[in-house]
C-alpha cells in the first residue's frame, strides 16, 4: 500500500484475517497482503503476491459469480460491499469468510485497485447452520406429533406413509422403511415404504425377511440402540452386507420405535443407495 506507516502495518499484520490490496481483473491479482493470510488460507502471502495462486481460484464457483456481482455494484456506486461467502484452501478443507471491502479511485474516477479485509467465520456460519437445522427438526417432529392426534384408524397408513416422506426429505435419504419385527417367527416385514424419485421400491422384496439377515443389527435393536453404518462396503463379509449390497444401499442408519414384550417391535429404517456422510447426531 502507499505511504504505510509502521504503525498502520503493525496494525494490518496483528489482525485475525488479512487486510489486501488488489488489482480490479479477473484473478484478484494481489499487490498488498497481510500476514493473516497464513492463518486464514493455510499458505504465506507471497504465494498470491507473486501470482503462484490467485485469489479468484479459491472462491467456491458456486460463490464466485454472486461475489463478483456484489464487487460491480459497489464499484459502479463508489460504495463499500460486505459479501459472505465460501473459499476452498489448496489441501480441499472449505471455510466459510466475511470480506468489506471498497474500490479505490485514480483522479479521473476509474478503478485503480480494490481494497478490504477478509476474515474467518467459519465457527459462526456453522454454529447458525446447526440452530437452523435444529429449529426446522423441531418443526418437523411438531408437524408429525400433531398429524396422529385423534386420527382415525382407517386414514393411519397414509399418515405414516406421509411421515416416513417427511423424514426422508429432511435427511435427504433415498429411502425410508418402518418395518416390524416378530420375534415369535423371528422374522421381519417391511410395513411402509416411502422413495425418493427414481428410487425403485422395495417392500415387496422385505416381506417374511429372516432374522439371520439381519442378525447384527439386532442386538442393538434390542438395547434401543440407533444403528448407523455410514458405508455398507466397509462391513465384514456377512450375510447384512450381502443383503444391503442387493438393494443398492451404500448407508444406512436405524432406531428402534417401539418394542411390545419381546414379541414384537417397529424399527424405523433410513437407507442411501447414493454414499452420502450420514450424521448420527443429526
Amino acid at each position: 500500500m502507499n505511504k504505510m506507516t509502521p504503525d498502520k502495518l503493525r496494525l494490518f499484520q496483528n489482525l485475525p484475517g488479512m487486510v489486501y490490496r488488489c488489482r480490479n481483473d479477473q484473478n484478484w491479482t494481489m499487490e498488498y497482503v497481510s500476514e493473516g493470510c497464513s492463518a486464514l488460507l493455510g499458505f504465506p502471502p507471497e504465494k498470491l503476491l507473486l501470482s503462484q495462486i490467485y485469489y479468484a481460484d479459491l472462491v467456491h464457483r458456486d460463490d464466485l459469480a454472486n461475489l463478483q456481482d456484489a464487487i460491480d455494484k459497489a464499484l459502479a456506486t463508489h460504495s463499500i460491499f460486505d459479501m459472505e461467502y465460501r473459499v476452498v484452501l489448496p489441501d480441499s478443507r472449505t471455510k466459510w469468510v466475511w470480506e468489506r471491502g471498497q474500490g479505490v479511485y485514480d483522479a479521473h474516477h476509474q478503478v485503480s485497485f480494490l481494497e478490504g479485509y477478509i476474515t474467518d467465520i467459519t465457527e459462526r456460519h456453522l454454529a447458525e447452520a446447526k440452530a437452523r437445522q435444529e429449529a426446522t427438526f423441531r418443526e418437523l417432529i411438531h408437524h408429525l406429533s400433531l398429524k396422529f392426534i385423534n386420527l382415525p384408524f382407517q386414514d393411519i397408513d397414509r399418515a405414516i406413509n406421509d411421515a416416513l416422506r417427511d423424514i426422508g426429505q429432511y435427511f435427504k435419504t433415498d429411502r425410508t422403511y418402518l418395518f416390524r419385527y416378530d420375534f415369535l417367527h423371528s422374522t421381519a416385514h417391511n410395513t411402509h415404504e416411502w422413495c425418493a424419485p427414481g428410487v425403485s421400491t422395495q417392500i415387496n422384496n422385505l416381506q417374511n425377511l429372516p432374522f439371520s439377515e439381519i442378525s447384527e443389527l439386532l442386538p442393538l435393536h434390542c438395547n434401543n440402540s440407533p444403528v448407523l453404518i455410514p458405508e455398507v462396503s466397509a462391513l465384514g463379509d456377512g450375510t447384512l452386507k450381502l443383503h444391503l449390497e442387493e438393494q443398492s444401499i451404500q448407508s444406512l442408519v436405524q432406531c428402534l420405535c417401539i418394542m411390545v414384550r419381546n414379541v414384537s417391535a417397529l424399527s424405523a429404517w433410513m437407507r442411501c443407495t447414493r454414499s452420502k456422510h450420514m450424521n448420527m447426531n443429526k
